[in-house]
């Protein structure tokens, strides 16, 4: 029973070190996928701040020193309410503040991060925005773009991978125990064939694989063992068998003298 329990522990041991190291690698790679995935988004994000500030820019026209507060206002009012959706947009100027806010801000400020030209921020009863800020002297033209539609599709590639780690998991586990039942067969095959060799049954081997390795090696010199026994036990039969010849005529004669 004892035996048994070591077999059954040492294939349960092998099936969860499979499962475990299946699993990791494949949460590994998930990580990986949700950094490059994120970044991609981002990235996208920025581009697309980028072609508004090209059409924002090609509306304004060159002379940004003689814009004024209302030139702007007129210019790209209605091109920044029809992308009100996708779109905030806040212009500054120095010594003057802010020139423009787009309708969509409701009068907030998109916040400045120092020495960034691109970055993720968060404005009070509008969410998180990611944000670009574009130069063009003296004009601080600062457009942001909406990141929850990014953040949902994060949020769903995370459901969507912790529901393959679990399955990963599971199937992991199933095809663990077959692979240490396979694994373990010669073992088995050891177990129970040095279990059969007694003294009344020394003639019986263990069945050696064609295939060099640990468990042929170790089958190979339990047959030795065996061997070794089985000689040991053959002299010491023929001992007993000469010895007993040996001693039936003097017991004869002694018997013979004392009756």
């Amino acid at each position: 029973m004892r035996r048994m329990y070591w077999m059954r522990s040492l294939g349960t041991l092998i099936s969860m070190w499979y499962a475990a190291a299946a699993t990791a690698t494949l949460a590994i790679l998930f990580a990986a996928g949700y950094v490059l995935l994120q970044l991609h988004l981002m990235h996208g994000l920025d581009l697309l701040n980028a072609a508004q500030f090209q059409e924002i820019d090609a509306r304004l026209g060159p002379e940004y020193s003689t814009l004024s507060a209302p030139f702007i206002e007129m210019r790209i009012r209605d091109t920044t309410d029809y992308a009100s959706t996708l779109f905030y947009i806040e212009i500054k100027k120095p010594g003057a503040g802010t020139v423009f806010r787009s309708t969509n801000l409701q009068g907030k400020s998109i916040p400045d991060v120092k020495g960034q030209d691109h970055y993720s921020v968060k404005v009070h009863g509008l969410g998180e925005m990611r944000a670009a800020e574009f130069h063009a002297a003296p004009l601080e033209i600062t457009i942001a773009t909406p990141l929850r539609q990014t953040r949902e599709v994060m949020r769903s590639y995370v459901q969507v991978c912790l529901a393959l780690l679990f399955a990963m998991l599971v199937a992991s586990l199933a095809i663990g125990l077959r692979l240490s039942r396979m694994v373990l067969a010669p073992v088995r095959s050891i177990r129970d064939t040095a279990n059969r060799i007694r003294s009344d049954n020394l003639s019986e081997r263990i069945p050696v694989g064609k295939v060099r390795d640990e468990i042929s090696d170790l089958a190979r010199l339990l047959n030795q063992m065996f061997d070794r026994l089985e000689y040991s036990f053959n002299q010491v039969r023929r001992f007993t068998a000469e010895a007993s010849h040996e001693l039936k005529t003097p017991l004869s004669l002694v018997r013979l003298h004392a009756e």
